[in-house]
């Protein structure tokens, strides 16, 4: 998978029905956020929310990617990044990962993935942050917001299945 196009035919070919957000729901999360990357407003326009054929299936399905009108709070981080400023596009559903983008990255195609939960603390206090660059803790499948997208497809696809 290389677009949101082939994205989407992956997710209709294993039945999942897509429900795009309107123009007016992107554009409000654009204004608030200040801008969003052109993938997540690509993912947002062509596939949106995700509804199994069989409801039931999705509905404990482990990841959930930020609806655009969840975007508007900004996460400070702490410690080496208690400047910084993060948008969170998705989370574990019990919230144990939490997955941001740098604000000041929103502008890019493809942001770089933070970080943070109980399974990455030890790298979080070495290198006193609250959210660390999926990079540096070998999280190669999620390094970007676009693997990002595509890990969670896969996912899904062995969720349902």
């Amino acid at each position: 998978m290389n677009t949101i196009k082939d994205l989407k035919n992956f997710y209709e070919e294993i039945g999942i029905e897509l429900c795009p957000y309107k123009k007016e729901t992107i554009e409000t999360a654009i204004q608030k956020c200040g801008t969003l990357p052109d993938i997540l407003i690509q993912y947002y326009e062509t596939i949106g929310s995700l509804i199994d054929e069989n409801e039931d299936a999705l509905e404990d399905f482990p990841f959930d990617i930020m609806a655009p009108f969840e975007l508007h709070e900004i996460y400070r981080g702490r410690g080496q990044d208690e400047y910084e400023e993060y948008i969170k596009i998705a989370e574990e559903i019990h919230g144990s990962i939490e997955f941001v983008v740098k604000k000041s990255e929103l502008s890019l195609a493809d942001p770089d993935i933070y970080i943070c939960g109980d399974t990455f603390i030890d790298e979080m206090k070495k290198q006193d942050r609250l959210y660390v660059s999926a990079k540096s803790v070998g999280e190669t499948q999620i390094k970007t917001l676009w693997l990002l997208l595509i890990a969670i497809a896969k996912d899904v696809q062995t969720h349902i299945n």
